[in-house]
């Protein structure tokens, strides 16, 4: 007996709970979300959301929103070294991979980087995914849950009445971050480095006005005889110092009294009679790693449920609202009942190996750029990273949700992801090949300019050229015979779209009779060079949609 039945239930409203629920919520799907704290985040945490997170937000229509809820003013890249936030600056360090060419964003995407504090994005993303139908409850707790091969029935507690619901999902998606009990209780662990240092943030509130001296900061490191460690500092008057204890040393979370937090913080700004109010005090391990597996019958992992990645360049929430994007259109098709359930297999395909990649990278990262200083010498030894563009745009998929080249087969390769991992390409230097992300192409519809990205909201996107009307009529008749959800575009003079820049043919190294198909999340599915694959347009689009969505179906 279930007090309420929901397609979704999310257990924790973070920035990734809240994503999952805003991208379900834009494919028709209602999730009910649980929170066990009484509002979104009341602190700074995350600022830095990268331009491929950005494009799936602008998906959703709020990009523009998200860009208004700060003005956190950030002059330039890099990490500012110092004595103190008032005093001499020892030298910044300016990663070549993390600047990437700044300009070269936008050959690769219609988004740009957004600097803007959590504390700030996750009410806008509560506000639109409410908008969208999703139940969200905060000052809710999960208590428990039993899946079963059907669902998953879970009793959920307002902690303020303490009346308590039963409810019954279909599927659960854990969202509660890395302290999860859903995880632990799945007995599913994370692989990798393991903790690489013990942390405390003390979040205070403090006038920094004079030690900032109209600079715009995102985090400075801070070296004096005092106190070692991280300055992050905000818009207003908030800001977060980090430091490391040592538990070998006999060392503590405890150690940090609010006397012990006001003396160090007073060190790391340079002020020593500064006015500061502590707010809160907050121990946390600084670690690596990723979950063994991230789909248990009907329950998913996504964020730090599923990873954990030191803080070097903002990956492990920028993977994490990716993962939610790329269960959530899934689900949907699934719960839809346009796709089955094996379709579902390819999150963890996919996603776990570009987890892997990207937590090996933000630690090697990590030791690079704060382990030695903003000046290591050359006694140091060189580390080779990936650029940013190619850590963000670079990944590709091998599952089940990708036809291989000249083939109607899925790639099964992925399905167990153990012994796949996965590799980076120059975006700068598209193929336009299944599997990986559409490159980033101008177009006009007559009203606007769109990108390849723009197209790609909650449907398949079939784009071929002027000649490719075949391939439009059989998308259009597909889409009512099979329920799919379906789009398709001629690009060329006289079509639907016109090629701005004249790149797309040889972007996606497609000829006149050729089509490529784009997934809901903008990774090519599929691709015919030329038009020449065997048979009518309509029966090989068909073949390629039921392979795609039915792969253990009749397609012949």
């Amino acid at each position: 007996m279930y007090d309420e039945r929901t397609p979704v239930l999310i257990a924790g409203g973070g920035l990734v709970g809240l994503s999952t629920a805003l991208f379900l919520g834009q494919h028709g799907v209602r999730p009910l979300l649980v929170e066990r704290h009484f509002g979104t985040a009341n602190h700074a945490r995350t600022p830095g959301y990268n331009p491929r997170t950005m494009e799936l937000f602008r998906s959703c229509g709020i990009e523009d929103a998200i860009r208004d809820a700060d003005d956190w003013p950030v002059e330039r890249t890099g990490i500012l070294w110092v004595e103190t936030l008032a005093g001499e600056e020892i030298g910044w360090l300016d990663p070549p991979e993390f600047k990437a060419d700044l300009s070269a964003f936008a050959e690769v995407s219609p988004a740009g980087w957004a600097v803007c504090r959590q504390d700030r994005l996750e009410p806008v993303l509560r506000t639109h995914a409410e908008r969208l139908g999703g139940d969200l409850r905060f000052g809710t707790r999960m208590v428990s849950f039993e899946p079963d091969p059907d669902g998953v029935t879970a009793v959920i507690e307002d902690r303020e009445s303490e009346a308590r619901r039963t409810v019954r999902a279909d599927y659960l998606v854990d969202a509660e971050g890395t302290k999860s009990e859903i995880r632990r209780l799945l007995g599913i662990e994370h692989a990798g480095v393991g903790v690489l240092d013990r942390r405390v943030s003390i979040w205070f509130r403090a006038d920094l006005s004079q030690a900032r001296r109209g600079r715009g900061i995102v985090l400075c490191m801070v070296r004096n005889a005092e106190v070692t460690g991280a300055l992050r500092v905000t818009t207003g008057d908030q800001a977060a110092l980090t430091v490391s204890y040592d538990p070998g040393k006999g060392e503590g979370p405890e150690d940090f009294t609010p006397e012990r937090c006001v003396e160090l913080i007073r060190a790391a700004v340079g002020i020593p009679d500064l006015r500061v109010s502590v707010e809160m005090v907050s121990p946390w391990d600084l670690a690596a790693g990723v979950a063994h597996r991230y789909r248990q019958g009907r329950v998913f992992l996504v964020g730090d449920s599923a990873h954990i990645m030191p803080p070097a360049g903002a990956y492990g929430a920028n993977t994490g609202i990716q993962e939610s994007h790329n269960l959530a259109w899934k689900l949907a098709f699934v719960l839809n009942g346009v796709a089955d359930e094996v379709l579902l297999d390819s999150y963890q395909a996919e996603r776990r190996p570009v987890a892997e990649l990207t937590m090996h990278e933000t630690v090697a990262r990590w030791r690079s750029w704060f382990a030695a200083g903003p000046n290591p010498g050359t006694e140091a030894a060189p580390v080779r990273l990936a650029d940013d563009l190619a850590l963000m745009f670079g990944y590709g998929y091998r599952s089940a949700a990708v036809l291989a080249e000249q083939d109607t087969r899925p790639t099964r390769a992925g399905r167990d992801v153990e012994d796949v991992t996965a590799e980076l390409t120059d975006p700068r230097e598209p193929t336009g090949g299944p599997g990986v992300r559409a490159p980033h192409v101008w177009f006009d519809d007559g009203t606007s300019r769109v990108s390849t990205t723009d197209l790609c909201r909650s449907a398949f996107v079939l784009l071929t050229g002027v000649p490719g009307e075949a391939w439009q009529q059989a998308a259009r008749r597909l889409r009512e015979r099979l329920g799919v959800p379906l789009d398709c575009y001629r690009i060329g003079q006289g079509g639907d779209l016109r090629d701005i820049e004249g790149r797309w043919p040889d972007t996606f190294r497609i000829g006149e009779g050729g089509a490529v198909l784009l997934r809901p999340d903008g990774f090519v599915a599929w691709r015919e060079r030329d038009g020449g694959a065997a048979g009518s347009p309509e029966r090989v689009l068909e073949r390629v949609l039921l392979r795609l969505l039915r792969p253990d179906g009749d397609t012949s």
